[in-house]
C-alpha cells in the first residue's frame, strides 16, 4: 500500500501543472533503503544524510522525511534543503521530530511566487511630496497593498478625479514603486470615492469607480467592476 501511495503521488506530480516548489514531509514509515523511498526518489529530493527518528528514546531508523520535488521544468520554481536536525525531544510524540531548512529557487516563470513581505499604507496627499514611497520601495515587497484615500479628490467633477489619479501616477517615486512590486492590489475610501465620509446617496460613486479600478489597472471580466 505505502509503495501504491507513493506511484500516486509521482502521478499526481507528472500529470497536473505542478510548477509551484512542493515538499512531501511526515511519516512514511519507511526507511531510506526500502523500495517506497526508492520510487519516491524518481520525483523527491531527500537529504543525503539519514536523520534517525525512532525508537523516541534511542533513535535508531529514519521513518520522517521532509522531501522536496524536483524541478519539472526549467522555469520551474524549485525548494533545496539547506539544514535538517533531528529536535532532542523525546516526550511530544513516539518519533522525534525535524526541523529543514529550505531555500526558494529563483524561477523565470509567470507564476506567483509566495507572498512573504507585505507593504500596506494609505491616505496619500498627491499634490504633496510622497518621500514614504521610497521608504516602501526599499522594503522589497511581495505585494502592496494600497488601502484607501489613495488620491484626496473629493469632487463629483470626472475632470478633476482624473486630475488627481494624473497628478500621482506622475510622480516618479510612485512609479518606481509599482515597477518594483510583482503584486499591487487597492481599495477606496472616502476621498478616492469622491466625497468626505460619502455613502451611497452620492451620485457619482459609479463613474468615480469605474475611474478608480482604471487607474489600478483592474482587468475589464473583473467581478469588482459589478
Amino acid at each position: 500500500q505505502r509503495i501504491a501511495s507513493a506511484h500516486f503521488i509521482n502521478h499526481l506530480i507528472a500529470t497536473n501543472d505542478m510548477r509551484h516548489p512542493l515538499v512531501l514531509a511526515g511519516d512514511l514509515n519507511a526507511v531510506p533503503s526500502s523500495s517506497v523511498l526508492a520510487a519516491l526518489q524518481s520525483h523527491w529530493v531527500r537529504p543525503a544524510q539519514e536523520f534517525l527518528t525512532i525508537p523516541v528514546s534511542q533513535p535508531s531508523r529514519q521513518i520522517d522525511y521532509v522531501l522536496t520535488a524536483r524541478a519539472v521544468a526549467p522555469s520551474s520554481a524549485t525548494l533545496s534543503e539547506i539544514k535538517t536536525r533531528v529536535l532532542d525531544e523525546a516526550v511530544a510524540s513516539d518519533h522525534r521530530g525535524l526541523v529543514s531548512h529550505l531555500k526558494l529557487a529563483g524561477t523565470n516563470s509567470k507564476l506567483p511566487l509566495p507572498i512573504s513581505r507585505v507593504v500596506f499604507g494609505s491616505c496619500i496627499q498627491q499634490d504633496q511630496a510622497t518621500p514614504i514611497f521610497d521608504a516602501m520601495l526599499r522594503e522589497n515587497a511581495d505585494l502592496l497593498l494600497f488601502l484607501g484615500d489613495n488620491i484626496y479628490a473629493d469632487t463629483d467633477d470626472l475632470q478633476q478625479l482624473r486630475k488627481a489619479y494624473a497628478t500621482l501616477k506622475a510622480k516618479p517615486d510612485f512609479q518606481k514603486l509599482l515597477q518594483a512590486t510583482p503584486r499591487i492590489m487597492a481599495t477606496w475610501d472616502d476621498h478616492d470615492y469622491g466625497v468626505n465620509d460619502g455613502g451611497a446617496a452620492f451620485g457619482f460613486r459609479e463613474v468615480s469607480q469605474t475611474e478608480f479600478l482604471d487607474f489600478w489597472n483592474e482587468p475589464k471580466n473583473s467581478p469588482r467592476r459589478n
